[in-house]
């Protein structure tokens, strides 16, 4: 069904967004236990490789932030409780890196803000809350790749890329404190 659908899992997206357990689960089929966690695990068979790839290919669609609600806005307190929750059983699980990497590529998927900048509030505080480098490289790249492919002529140049960076510094000196 998730191969070859033609509609996204949207029931399944939002149920990540609200499971922790059920994103750690996922991340658990996709991504090995860090070296220094001292999980050993068994090699992976045909079956586990499958379900590894669905897992990938479903965490890669994700972009429901967690916490968002049904008029768009996002809930800082679920938001806050939600990731708290993956990281504490992702420690346990030996997947904390990668966990944080996953948190910070779902935050890039954040609608704008109330007061018209990206990202919405409660990402910016979740951002400064937490202060894991971790989950700003994979918000960072989770931006970058939601840009998708780009195209120029030959000696075009990177207008485009000029007036986005200048989009982005525009927001970040709005929203300094």
């Amino acid at each position: 069904l998730l191969r070859d659908s033609q509609r996204p899992p949207n029931a399944l997206l939002r149920e990540i967004a609200a499971s922790p357990t059920l994103f750690l689960t996922l991340v658990c089929a996709v991504f090995k236990a860090s070296e220094d966690s001292g999980i050993v695990e068994a090699v992976p068979d045909e079956q586990q490789a499958l379900r590894a790839e669905r897992a990938y290919k479903l965490l890669e669609r994700w972009d429901v932030v967690p916490g968002t609600q049904n008029d768009g806005t996002i809930d800082t307190n679920v938001l806050t409780s939600w990731i708290k929750e993956a990281r504490s059983l992702a420690s346990g699980a030996g997947r904390a890196v990668v966990t944080d990497l996953r948190i910070g590529n779902v935050l890039s998927a954040s609608p704008m803000g109330r007061d018209g900048r990206w990202p919405a509030e409660p990402v910016r505080e979740i951002l400064d809350l937490f202060r894991s480098k971790d989950i700003l490289s994979g918000f960072i790249l989770g931006k970058c790749n939601r840009r998708g492919v780009t195209v120029r002529a030959v000696g075009e140049g990177g207008t485009l890329e000029r007036q986005e960076a200048a989009q982005y510094r525009a927001s970040a000196k709005a929203i300094a404190i």
